[in-house]
C-alpha cells in the first residue's frame, strides 16, 4: 500500500494479509512468546486473543492457532502464574501453551529463554498487557513467507485506552518512523509486536545480555542491523520489515510517561552505548540534538 495512503487511512484490515491459500492449516508454524511480570489483570485477555486467532479463505473464517505459545513468567509477585496455569488447564485440548519460569528479572532474559525453548523457526512476541487483532498471526506468517529476505518484522501497535489524540498522533508518528526506517534499511523492532526467525535471533546475539536500563528491542534492532551488514548476505537476508496489518492493541503507556520526549534522546544515547553502535541514524541524531528543546517545553508546562 502507498505510504501516504496508509497514513491517511483509518482501516485496520486488509484482505491482502489474511485471505490467502498459504495459511490453510488450523495450526500455523509460529511460536509466540509472551513475557509476563505482574500481569495478573491482563495476561488472560492476551492469551484469549491468541486462542481466538482467525484466517479467511473463500469468504469464510477459520481458526488459525499458533503452533506453540510460551508464557515466560519473569519473577512475578502477584497471581500471574496461577492465572496462566488455570487458563492452560482449561483449554489444554486446543491451545498448545506452556509456562516457563525466569527467576532473574529482565525482559531481555525472559525473551531469550522463551525463544530458545521454541520448537519452530518462525517466532513472534506480544506483551502480556496487549490484545492481538484476530488476524494478527496470519498477517505475520504471510509477511514472513512472502518476504524471505526480511530477518525480522515489527507490526502496528495501537492504544485501546487513553485520550483520542494519543491514539491518532502515536499511530501516525510510529507508522511513519517504522515504514521509512524499513525502506532505508534502518528498521526498528518492537518486541510488543514482533515476528522473525529463531535462528537469526540467536545468531545475531539475542537479548539475554542486554541491561534493564535500556529497552531491549531498541538495542537488539541495532545489533541485528550490524549482523545483517556483516553476515546477512550468507542467508540472503538484508532488512528489518514493517507490517501495518499485523495489529496489537496495548495499554496507553504514553499517558504514564509524562516526559517521554524529554527522556527519549537520553535513552537513544544509552542504547547506542550498550549496543556498541557509535553512529546512530540521522533520524536518531536529530532526536538527540532536539532533546534540550523538549526540556525547555517541559519546564514551561510546569510553570503553567
Amino acid at each position: 500500500m502507498d505510504f501516504l495512503a496508509l497514513l491517511l487511512s483509518s482501516r485496520l484490515e486488509s484482505t491482502e494479509w489474511y485471505n490467502s491459500p498459504e495459511v490453510l492449516k488450523n495450526r500455523v508454524p509460529i511460536t509466540v512468546i509472551v513475557r509476563a511480570r505482574n500481569e495478573e489483570a491482563s495476561v488472560i485477555n492476551t492469551l484469549e486473543s491468541l486462542k481466538n486467532q482467525k484466517r479467511i479463505w473463500n469468504g469464510k473464517e477459520y481458526s488459525c492457532a499458533p503452533e506453540q505459545v510460551i508464557i515466560v513468567n519473569n519473577a512475578s509477585e502477584d497471581n500471574t502464574v496461577e492465572k496462566v496455569r488455570e487458563f492452560l488447564d482449561q483449554y489444554s485440548n486446543h491451545f498448545s501453551g506452556i509456562l516457563l519460569d525466569e527467576k532473574e528479572i529482565g525482559r531481555g532474559k525472559s525473551l531469550q529463554r522463551g525463544i530458545e525453548f521454541a520448537r519452530t523457526n518462525f517466532i513472534a512476541s506480544v506483551d502480556a498487557d496487549s490484545i492481538a487483532h484476530k488476524y494478527w498471526l496470519a498477517s505475520h506468517y504471510l509477511f514472513l513467507q512472502r518476504h524471505p529476505n526480511v530477518a525480522a518484522i515489527s507490526g502496528r501497535t495501537l492504544f485501546y485506552n487513553g485520550p483520542p489524540h494519543h491514539h491518532i498522533i502515536y499511530d501516525k508518528i510510529r507508522t511513519s518512523v517504522y515504514t521509512i526506517g524499513a525502506a532505508v534499511h534502518q528498521g526498528w523492532i518492537s518486541f510488543a509486536n514482533y515476528s522473525g526467525r529463531r535462528d537469526v535471533f540467536l545468531m545475531s546475539g539475542g537479548t539475554a545480555d542486554i541491561e534493564n536500563v535500556v529497552p531491549d528491542d531498541r538495542v537488539w534492532s541495532l545489533k541485528l542491523r550490524r549482523w545483517l551488514q556483516e553476515e546477512g548476505w550468507k542467508w540472503k537476508l538484508d532488512s528489518i520489515g514493517f507490517n501495518p496489518w499485523a495489529i496489537v492493541y496495548t495499554d496507553n503507556w504514553l499517558s504514564k510517561k509524562k516526559y517521554y520526549l524529554t527522556e527519549l534522546g537520553d535513552e537513544l544515547t544509552r542504547v547506542g552505548k550498550v549496543s556498541g553502535v557509535e553512529n546512530l541514524s540521522t533520524f536518531n541524531q536529530v532526536i538527540i540534538k532536539t532533546t534540550p528543546l523538549f526540556r525547555r517545553w517541559d519546564r514551561f508546562k510546569n510553570r503553567l
